[in-house]
């Protein structure tokens, strides 16, 4: 009996360690995970913000840049088709001009050619923001060999400024050219006009009568003066009225005043008138050789500039803006 009982108090004894020891195991448990919740909660409530704030910096950064990126390419696109836009201008410019300088190389008259001249629309394109060009056509763009976007957009900078000078040139020395046969044509206009009544007073004069000391000059005179009217076209263009009438009576002048037997009144005047006719005559075609050079040679510069100007469309069609994180804005 007491053995009975002495074993029934070591099982209890035992169940009761059990579940002291159980007990034990649970609050330790309970204490980690509050330890370790405790913390982590800490964790959150510090880098989420951090987290938070970084993910909107990084992302208004690529709005930025991703609107950085699509003006970029706007303006690129905007000058490239502005350029495809002027090619018909420009290029009607040069056949004009070419056809102008031919025209007053082979000017008949003492009259000036006329020409229309048009516009190349790159004033715009001239007061371009130059850090901006850069920005668009060096920095954000893709190259497609070392340093060609550095030349490329050198060529767009360096011809939209040719053009916009040139064209300014173009209607400047046209006016000039415009004033300058005007004026000659004035001038020779006054000198034909005493050169005509030169005749018609010398021809009353003398007449007919061979006992004139004047009578031989004037018969040479009035025979080179027929021919010139019978063989000429009518009217007669300036070049005709020099090349047939002015310069052989320039050579009787000249024989007569070089020969004692043969020097008279009607000479000495036609000589004065003559020789500023020729004087005029050497200024015209001064005017004609130097305006011809000048208007072809535009033509031929223009040229020169809006093939170098295509050049650097056609290259910068092959690049492309760089990639959003590239941009640099």
């Amino acid at each position: 009996m007491i053995k009975d009982s002495i074993s029934v108090l070591n099982s209890l004894s035992r169940i009761d360690k059990a579940y002291i020891d159980s007990l034990l195991y649970r609050q330790s448990i309970h204490d980690i995970s509050i330890n370790v919740l405790g913390k982590s909660d800490s964790f959150l409530k510090i880098w989420i913000p951090v987290f938070v704030l970084a993910s909107t910096l990084i992302f208004n950064l690529y709005l930025k840049k991703s609107s950085a990126r699509n003006e970029i390419n706007l303006y690129k696109e905007l000058i490239l088709n502005w350029i495809d836009l002027i090619q018909e201008s420009i290029k009607n410019q040069i056949d004009a001009l070419k056809d102008f300088g031919e025209r007053i190389g082979n000017s008949y008259d003492i009259e000036a050619e006329k020409i229309e001249l048009g516009q190349f629309h790159v004033k715009k394109l001239e007061d371009i923001n130059l850090e901006k060009f850069a920005n668009t056509f060096i920095i954000n763009s893709t190259s497609i060999e070392p340093d060609a976007n550095n030349l490329m957009t050198f060529n767009l900078i360096c011809n939209f400024s040719y053009l916009a000078t040139i064209e300014s040139e173009i209607k400047s020395y046209s006016d000039k050219y415009q004033e300058q046969m005007n004026l000659l044509f004035e001038e020779f206009d006054n000198l034909a006009n005493s050169f005509d009544n030169l005749n018609t007073q010398y021809d009353n004069k003398v007449g007919s009568n061979t006992y004139n000391p004047n009578y031989n000059f004037h018969m040479l005179v009035r025979s080179t003066s027929m021919s010139y009217s019978l063989y000429s076209p009518v009217p007669p263009t300036h070049k005709i009225y020099f090349s047939e009438l002015i310069n052989p009576l320039f050579e009787i002048v000249y024989e007569n005043l070089t020969d004692v037997t043969k020097k008279c009144d009607y000479a000495y005047d036609m000589y004065t008138v003559i020789l500023k006719l020729k004087n005029l005559e050497s200024r015209w075609k001064k005017l004609i050789s130097d305006n011809e050079k000048h208007f072809s040679g535009y033509s031929e510069k223009i040229n020169e500039s809006n093939n170098s100007l295509v050049d650097a469309l056609n290259y910068f069609r092959k690049t492309t803006v760089k990639g959003t994180w590239s941009i640099k804005a």
